[in-house]
C-alpha cells in the first residue's frame, strides 16, 4: 500500500470512534505486520530520591492530565488507560 493510501486510511480509521486495543493489533490491523514486545531486564535497580521523583512527576502531569482526558471522552479502552496511567 502506497504512503498516500495509507495516510488517508489512518485518518479516516482515526476520524471515527472506532476504539484500539493496543498498538500491536493496530499495526497488525493496518500493517499485517505481527510485533512482539521487549522488556529490557534492567540489572542495576535504581530508587529516585524525592526531589527527581518530585521533578519527574511535575514533568510528566500534562501527559498524565492529557491521558486522563483522552480516556474521559472514550477514545482510550479500560485496559489502554491503566497501561497509560501506571
Amino acid at each position: 500500500m502506497e504512503k498516500a493510501k495509507i495516510k488517508t486510511r489512518l485518518k479516516r480509521e482515526l476520524s471515527s470512534r472506532r476504539k484500539y486495543k493496543t498498538t500491536y493489533k493496530d499495526i497488525k490491523y493496518y500493517f499485517n505486520i505481527e510485533i512482539e514486545s521487549h522488556e529490557k531486564l534492567n540489572k542495576n535497580q535504581y530508587t529516585l530520591s524525592k526531589k527527581a521523583y518530585t521533578n519527574l512527576k511535575k514533568h510528566l502531569r500534562k501527559d498524565y492530565e492529557c491521558i486522563d482526558k483522552l480516556y474521559e471522552f472514550g477514545v482510550l479502552s479500560n485496559h489502554q488507560y491503566k497501561l497509560l496511567s501506571k
